[in-house]
C-alpha cells in the first residue's frame, strides 16, 4: 500500500475516533444539564418551646436542613424529591440534635416542590421525637413539633447551589484533550 494512502487512512480513522468520542462527551454532558446534583439549605423557627425539653431549644431558635438531591424530577405541578435513594441526602439540625435521612421513620424523608418551588418537608424520626410534616400547596408549610415544641420552616430560606463537578472530570477531559495532541503530532510529517 502507498504511504500516503495509509497516511490517509489513519487520519480517517483518528477524525473517526475523535468524532465518536466528542459525541459521547456531548450525549453525556446533554443529559447532565437536564439533571443537577444540587445542594440545599433550608431554616425553620421554632414557635413554642417548653423548658426544659430533650433538644436543648428555645423560642425563636432555628431548625436547619442541609443536603443534597437530584433536581431532574422538579417540574410543572407536583413534584417529590425521596431521600430513601443513595444519591439524595439531608440533614436536620434542631438545637443539640441531628437527624439524618435514613433515620427517617420510613427509611428517608420527602421533600416536595410546587411547579418548582419548595413546599415541604415530610420527616418523622426513628425516635418519635421530632415530626415534620406538610404537603404540597399547603399554607404554612411544614410545622414541626417534638416532645414540647412546634414551629415552621421558612419557604424563603430555601436556597440551592449546584454540586461542584469532582476532580476525575476535570482529570479526564484533561487528559482526553493531550491524547487528541499526541495522536495529532505523530500524524503530522514533522515529527519523523
Amino acid at each position: 500500500m502507498d504511504l500516503k494512502v495509509e497516511i490517509k487512512m489513519k487520519q480517517i480513522l483518528t477524525h473517526k475516533i475523535v468524532l465518536k468520542t466528542l459525541i459521547c462527551m456531548s450525549l453525556l454532558s446533554m443529559s447532565q444539564a437536564q439533571a443537577a446534583m444540587v445542594q440545599f439549605t433550608l431554616s425553620g423557627q421554632i414557635t413554642s418551646a417548653t423548658n426544659p425539653n430533650i433538644f436543648d431549644v428555645v423560642t425563636n431558635e432555628l431548625v436547619t436542613a442541609t443536603g443534597h438531591f437530584d433536581d431532574s424530577v422538579i417540574g410543572f405541578g407536583e413534584s417529590i424529591i425521596d431521600f430513601s435513594t443513595t444519591y439524595n441526602n439531608m440533614q436536620i439540625s434542631l438545637g443539640n440534635t441531628i437527624y439524618t435521612d435514613d433515620m427517617d421513620l420510613f427509611n428517608g424523608a420527602y421533600m416536595y416542590f410546587m411547579d418548582g418551588i419548595f413546599d415541604g418537608i415530610d420527616y418523622e424520626g426513628i425516635n418519635g421525637n421530632f415530626d415534620s410534616w406538610g404537603y404540597t400547596g399547603q399554607v404554612g408549610l411544614d410545622d414541626f413539633s417534638g416532645v414540647g415544641i412546634t414551629g415552621n420552616w421558612t419557604a424563603s430560606s430555601f436556597e440551592v447551589s449546584a454540586v461542584p463537578i469532582p476532580a476525575a472530570v476535570w482529570l479526564f477531559g484533561s487528559g482526553l484533550a493531550l491524547l487528541g495532541g499526541i495522536a495529532r503530532r505523530s500524524r503530522s510529517p514533522h515529527c519523523k
